[in-house]
């Protein structure tokens, strides 16, 4: 008899409300005591909020910095592309042509 097999059925049934969690097969992940269980749900927040602030940061690059080596060279000579350009509906896009094809 496979005991893997029997904590899979365990916690698949268990999972599904159609058996009690009882036994010597439960895993010591369900067993833990309601504390250290209502301490992890307290702490779920407080992590998703945490990482919902960090991303509300400021940005590390500004559209102004020089991206590459080449931008002063491409800004001296008049050849400079813009990072972004506004299609004919107002949506911003990178200006992913102007700035990849080749320079005269």
């Amino acid at each position: 008899m496979n005991t893997n097999i029997d904590r899979f059925n365990v916690l698949h049934f268990a999972w599904e409300k159609r058996a009690p969690l009882k036994g010597p097969d439960m895993p010591q992940l369900i067993n833990q005591p309601r504390g250290h269980r209502r301490a992890g749900s307290m702490l779920m927040p407080v992590l998703l909020a945490t990482l919902v602030l960090v991303g509300c940061g400021k940005a590390l690059l500004s559209p102004d910095d020089e991206r590459s080596q080449f931008d002063r060279y491409d800004t001296v000579r008049n050849q400079y592309a813009s990072q972004t350009v506004e299609d004919e509906f107002g949506r911003v896009k990178p200006n992913l042509r102007n700035r990849l094809s080749p320079k005269d």
